[in-house]
């Protein structure tokens, strides 16, 4: 096999044509593009995968959300899953594809949140965005618990969560604290004095006002104590219901009143 120019000259003379056909081939066979099984050129894999399936739970209460299917095909082979909440195309390097389907998201804040689906292949082709799947998001709200030691207001508290307000017996000093938004699920925790159950006045001379209080006074070895709470906001239906523990806690709920 001929391998340079020097032996093309020597071999057939000095035929300018014949010498540059024979040297184009000799190039050729140098860079592997002679023929042959070494000399085959890969095509470049220009086809996106495609998105086949993405579901997700309609509703979820975690901000971690898992998923039912995620599944893509390709020419090739699908390299890498990615999910989204943007309908922008992931880039094939971005951080954040995995080498197999994910099983679970993390959302990024609670309510309606949508998520997109995408795929791609080892050639870096980057599929169109899957079906989305839209979850509403709700988180649990947790318990909240007041203590109460002197006068003063709260308007926050009871407002769409669980509180309980327990009060503090404090010596000689009167004090009178109010509430508003309290409802079902919501609890009123007063001193108990010497294991004996507490005699509350209950005061609701308006009964369409909207206002209940309660009133504790005890005296024990010769010190007072009183504590006053108000609950303001009420429904009328509420407030008209109210005229002691008893009713209070069949409007409220068991044990809404301790």
């Amino acid at each position: 096999m001929l391998r340079t120019l020097s032996d093309t000259a020597r071999f057939y003379g000095n035929t300018p044509s014949l010498i540059a056909s024979v040297a184009l081939a000799v190039m050729l066979q140098a860079c592997g593009g002679g023929g042959g099984a070494g000399g085959t050129v890969a095509a470049t894999d220009t086809t996106a995968p495609a998105v086949t399936a993405f579901t997700m739970p309609a509703t979820a209460a975690s901000l971690s959300v898992s998923i039912s299917a995620f599944t893509a095909t390709d020419n090739v082979a699908v390299a890498g899953f990615m999910i989204t909440q943007s309908a922008t195309p992931p880039a094939a390097d971005a951080v954040g594809w995995t080498a197999t389907a994910p099983t679970a998201v993390t959302a990024a804040a609670a309510g309606s949140q949508t998520f997109d689906p995408w795929a791609k292949d080892a050639a870096g082709n980057v599929s169109a965005v899957g079906t989305p799947a839209t979850v509403t998001i709700t988180l649990p709200v947790l318990p909240v618990n007041v203590t109460v030691s002197a006068s003063g207001a709260d308007t926050t508290s009871a407002v769409g969560a669980d509180a309980t307000f327990t009060f503090a017996a404090v010596d000689n000093v009167p004090y009178t604290f109010n509430i508003t938004g309290f409802g079902a699920g919501d609890k009123l925790v007063f001193p108990v004095f010497g294991g004996a159950p507490n005699a509350l006045s209950v005061v609701n001379p308006s009964p369409t006002d909207g206002i209940v209080t309660f009133q504790l006074v005890r005296n024990v070895g010769g010190a007072k104590f009183d504590i006053t709470v108000v609950l303001n906001g009420l429904s009328a239906a509420q407030d008209q219901q109210i005229s002691d523990a008893a009713t209070f806690n069949a409007v409220f709920g068991a044990n809404s009143l301790q």
